[in-house]
């Protein structure tokens, strides 16, 4: 018995889903590394802390558009969009798309490939929800739909992130 729970669990050691979530978005937060995540606003905030998006600074809507080149042809299309709904919620939406260009099939025995050609996919949708829930605390969530495809194979999830801003004053 012990073999054979080895057997499944070693089967999925070395693989990953969603690598498409772990790369940052935006000038701000990106150069920032995240340190900003407790006073981050606007559309920014989609990706960084959904809270931030309820701190729109008296703007009516928000968009933030970024393309990236990563190396290996690989690159990042984001585009996000907020909206102040006045005293009820801001709303949010984004779409992250990664390529990571075509992959040649390879086998064993045709090293040199076998004609076919693929092309991965990895595409993140997100509906942001964010609230002043007081005059010091903003909440936000993000509801994600995570889909990915590479070859014959394809994989759909869905996810979910919370945050909280707490704006503490003059003296923390």
């Amino acid at each position: 018995r012990r073999q054979r729970q080895m057997c499944i669990r070693d089967r999925y050691m070395g693989t990953s889903s969603a690598p498409e979530l772990l790369i940052p978005v935006g000038s701000i937060g990106t150069s920032l590394s995240g340190s900003n995540l407790s006073n981050i606003s606007g559309v920014d905030a989609i990706y960084w802390n959904p809270a931030g998006l309820a701190n729109m600074n008296n703007q009516k809507a928000d968009l933030l558009f970024s393309h990236s080149i990563y190396f290996a042809d690989m690159n990042m299309q984001y585009l996000a969009i907020g909206a102040n709904l006045g005293s009820l919620m801001n709303l949010g939406f984004s779409v992250r798309s990664l390529n990571i260009g075509d992959i040649i099939e390879t086998t064993e025995n045709q090293p040199e490939g076998t004609g076919t050609v693929y092309k991965p996919t990895y595409i993140v949708g997100s509906l942001t929800l964010a609230r002043q829930m007081t005059d010091k605390i903003r909440f936000g969530t993000n509801i994600k739909i995570i889909s990915e495809s590479v070859a014959n194979i394809s994989a759909t999830g869905v996810a979910l992130d919370f945050g909280l801003q707490y704006k503490g004053g003059n003296t923390g």
